[in-house]
């Protein structure tokens, strides 16, 4: 089963940008972008994700 691509993977490929692209622009591993792909971000993490992203809080809340 296909899993429903969450508002980071959208905002990544949206704006060209690759796993690393987007790790470096959040000062984290590629491997953490992946995970935070995958629905794995932890709460505390997504406010720093939505002022660095532009991305609205009630999107990211899809994270996890």
């Amino acid at each position: 089963m296909k899993q429903r691509k969450t508002a980071l993977a959208n905002y990544r490929k949206t704006h060209g940008l690759t796993l690393q692209a987007l790790a470096d622009r959040l000062r984290v591993n590629k491997s953490t972008v992946l995970r935070w792909e995958r629905r794995e971000v932890p709460p505390e993490r997504v406010p720093q994700l939505e002022k660095l992203t532009g991305i609205p809080r009630k999107l990211l809340n899809d994270l996890f």
